[in-house]
């Protein structure tokens, strides 16, 4: 069985884009729990926004760069 190793490194950007995730709302929630409530129940939108942009930076540049061969 051939180990196709940019699958491998897929898998490990995609985990890290789930760490990023976990990781804002975490500090969110630790920094300030009533503002971390208010965007949950009233803005969900803008954490899904953060965290699609930190997404952005920890696994869609690297990705690009996985494709390009660098």
């Amino acid at each position: 069985m051939k180990i196709d190793w940019k699958s491998v490194l897929y898998g490990i950007l995609l985990y890290l884009a789930f760490e990023t995730w976990v990781t804002f709302l975490s500090i969110l929630e630790v920094a300030n729990e009533n503002l971390f409530l208010a965007i949950q129940g009233l803005f969900p939108w803008v954490t899904i926004g953060a965290a699609l942009a930190l997404a952005v930076v920890a696994v869609i540049v690297p990705w690009d760069w996985l494709e390009e061969g660098m």
